[in-house]
């Protein structure tokens, strides 16, 4: 789902991971952007997409903000390629799957895992996300206390989805309805 046909991306990934379990906005590219992967010169030395991603990552280039947040995380799953096979080489070379996730450093899909269990906001996030899913609409101001309550208790049972789950199912929110406006 986030990756290349033919390759996994680092990049979709990171994006997937921000968004999706960290519930952080990261902006599109801009219209103008030439997204395409860059290939490698007829005749140069191979490099990985790691390499590759590099220069997007170089200060003074306008793609540097958001690749310096999404692709330091999504390398993480680089192990990994487009289908989900895991690989240990690429273009001849050891894959590196290293990476941090908001000032912590990791060294392979692992430690990303540790990593995002840890993170402060993937609790609020992950019980947000269900909550939204079950209730088919985005929450309104007042259903905020619903989502902090759900990840209270989803924190307080050691982060357990089932607990999630009947987290959700037990709210009043999954269980009433407001007055029609």
């Amino acid at each position: 789902m986030s990756s290349h046909a033919d390759s996994g991306s680092p990049t979709r990934r990171g994006k997937f991971i921000r968004e999706v379990l960290l519930c952080r906005a990261v902006p599109a590219a801009p219209p103008d952007v030439d997204t395409t992967f860059p290939v490698d010169a007829p005749g140069a030395a191979k490099r990985t997409t790691r390499e590759k991603l590099e220069q997007h990552r170089t200060a003074g280039t306008s793609c540097a903000t958001c690749h310096s947040v999404m692709d330091p995380v999504g390398l993480g799953l680089e192990n990994f390629d487009g289908i989900g096979v895991y690989r240990t080489m690429e273009a001849g070379k050891t894959i590196d799957a290293s990476g941090e996730l908001d000032g912590v450093a990791f060294t392979d899909a692992k430690g990303l895992s540790a990593a995002l269990k840890n993170h402060k906001d993937v609790g609020q996030c992950l019980a947000r996300g269900v909550l939204r899913y079950a209730m088919g609409h985005i929450e309104t101001p007042g259903e905020q206390s619903v989502v902090d309550a759900v990840a209270t208790q989803f924190a307080t049972d050691g982060y357990k989805f089932r607990s999630l789950l009947y987290s959700v199912v037990a709210s009043a929110s999954f269980r009433y309805t407001g007055i029609p406006q």
